[in-house]
């Protein structure tokens, strides 16, 4: 079963994705065809929101932008991440993953070489 993790601006299923996904004011827990529970974010690192998410049972992360050490967090709990837009939403999130118009988010995206935790991403592969 798919459950996925959304770092999103408010509580609402047209809400966007957050900019910072650490710091998302919110968290939506989609399982698709259309169960959602939203979350208020209380922390403000990446690596302690992707352990939340994992902690709740998702097995799928889409966001705009994250950091090595969530990204790090990610991979080592099994989550896929998936490169999320402007136009992405809760609402959308879920048909846009079935169909395949996700991307897969990539460390190089975001963290290139200057990344703190690009050594422990390395070592998790």
């Amino acid at each position: 079963m798919t459950k996925i993790g959304l770092p999103v601006t408010r509580m609402d299923l047209d809400a966007p994705l957050a900019k910072h996904f650490g710091k998302a004011k919110w968290l939506a827990i989609l399982e698709p065809p259309g169960r959602c529970q939203f979350v208020r974010n209380p922390w403000v690192d990446g690596g302690t929101v992707a352990a939340e998410l994992a902690s709740r049972g998702c097995t799928d992360v889409v966001a705009r932008r994250m950091g090595c050490g969530a990204y790090a967090r990610v991979a080592a709990t099994g989550m896929r991440a998936w490169e999320g837009d402007d136009a992405v939403t809760v609402r959308v999130v879920a048909d846009r993953l079935a169909s395949g118009s996700l991307r897969p988010l990539s460390l190089s995206q975001d963290c290139g070489e200057r990344g703190s935790h690009l050594e422990e991403y390395r070592n998790l592969h």
